[in-house]
């Protein structure tokens, strides 16, 4: 957790196609705790500022359990939705984020890694 929280809110760089596959523990010469290695970094980027921002913006309004602002922070600047669909975004990342919470923290975690890698956690 500490390697992906400091790639993504220090370091600013988002690996996109992180999985189990996708990384390593292994320990530094000399060392005795292990390390994790995140392999596989052809589909990572590093934010523009401005996006940056915004994703901290969103992670921070899906810790707080205010979904429908995670879902208003998404949309911010899309101009091809209509104010109705981007209502409709917002209700729905709210009602996923209010389900979620609801969940011990472990399976609250667990179930939305599942969930975005298309499978049925529940």
């Amino acid at each position: 957790m500490d390697a992906v929280f400091s790639m993504v809110f220090m370091n600013n760089f988002v690996h996109a196609d992180l999985h189990p596959g996708n990384l390593l523990v292994t320990t530094a010469p000399g060392e005795d705790r292990p390390q994790i290695a995140i392999l596989d970094a052809g589909m990572a980027v590093q934010l523009e500022p401005t996006n940056h921002v915004k994703l901290l913006g969103i992670l921070m309004a899906f810790v707080k359990s205010e979904g429908y602002k995670a879902g208003k922070l998404m949309c911010d600047g899309q101009t091809n939705l209509s104010t109705e669909a981007v209502h409709l975004f917002c209700k729905d990342i709210e009602e996923l984020v209010k389900v979620r919470f609801k969940l011990p923290k472990f399976l609250n975690f667990t179930s939305y890694t599942f969930d975005t890698r298309g499978n049925t956690y529940l």
